[in-house]
């Protein structure tokens, strides 16, 4: 998928990509494999070419690649890009994230360029995550428009809290697979990991050492916090909500990766480094098969079959 040659002599490393820039699973972990031959190089010059023929991508894909090249700028790294590829990334635009617009299916369907959306404070995600959640609940049958904002704003808040960074990305997008439709979103930050985090946490707390995968498995556990105040619900009830709507989530952080796909989870290392957290879900629209609400009471999501009623 991806190839290196780094010939340190002329401060030169060569990458190829070999197949596409698709926002998957295998590409986004192929990344961080990426993440770390060009931060660990001694090169200063980074190379990026790709076979041109048969080349996939989607226009998530592209954003995502395009925001981790500009993080290897920000390392002192000089980008090259080769000319066709470049055109790739020119279909996208950058916004400040206080002009995002609500959510119209049809003109991102057929929308050519994708929109990065940059926040510098945690006070400016407040607009944006309630037209997200207007969107999904116009879009899916979830009742509980509280329990919604807490979770997708918790994305948003803990990327600023925890990874002590002044600037996240959001981007979004939405796909047709034959008669489906999907609400995919991405949060990215290239500050402190969770894995740092909750090393430094339960060392000073605890005085035990975590692997990286003890660490993202610490962190999505309900009511564990690295916060002093209350916290800690932000994580596991995101994965309740992805559970309960059978979607997808992908959480890189580190050198360690969690995935969900419906019910199957699964906590891995990655094939590199992602010198900060990523966040992407997958969610599908129009989904009229069962009712999703929010018992404050029992503290849990209640998904109601419409066959059972």
């Amino acid at each position: 998928m991806i190839s290196y040659n780094d010939n340190i002599k002329n401060g030169e490393l060569h990458i190829t990509i070999t197949k596409g820039i698709m926002h998957t699973f295998e590409f986004m972990n192929s990344l961080t494999e990426m993440s770390k031959k060009v931060l660990n190089s001694k090169s200063e010059k980074v190379f990026i070419s790709a076979q041109k023929d048969d080349f996939q991508f989607d226009k998530l894909g592209i954003a995502y690649f395009y925001n981790l090249l500009k993080m290897f700028a920000r390392n002192n790294k000089k980008i090259y890009v080769i000319n066709w590829l470049v055109e790739l990334f020119n279909e996208k635009t950058e916004n400040d994230g206080r002009k995002f617009e609500e959510i119209d299916i049809i003109e991102v369907i057929k929308r050519e360029k994708l929109t990065l959306f940059q926040f510098r404070k945690e006070t400016d995600v407040a607009e944006a995550v309630e037209k997200i959640v207007e969107f999904i609940q116009n879009s899916s049958m979830v009742l509980s428009k509280d329990f919604l904002i807490t979770t997708i704003g918790e994305i948003f808040s803990n990327a600023f809290n925890h990874s002590e960074e002044d600037k996240l990305y959001f981007m979004y997008d939405i796909e047709r697979k034959g008669e489906n439709f999907y609400l995919i979103i991405n949060v990215t930050d290239f500050g402190k990991t969770i894995v740092n985090n909750v090393k430094s946490y339960v060392r000073e707390k605890y005085n035990k050492d975590f692997t990286s995968n003890e660490c993202i498995e610490w962190a999505i556990k309900d009511g564990n916090t690295t916060r002093d105040a209350s916290g800690g619900h932000g994580l596991p009830t995101l994965i309740d909500y992805i559970k309960t709507i059978n979607g997808e989530l992908l959480i890189f952080s580190g050198d360690s990766l969690y995935a969900l796909k419906g019910m199957k989870e699964n906590i891995f290392e990655s094939k590199g480094f992602f010198c900060g957290t990523s966040i992407s879900l997958r969610i599908r629209l129009f989904d009229t098969s069962k009712i999703i609400s929010y018992d404050k009471e029992q503290n849990k999501l209640i998904s109601v079959s419409l066959d059972e009623l």
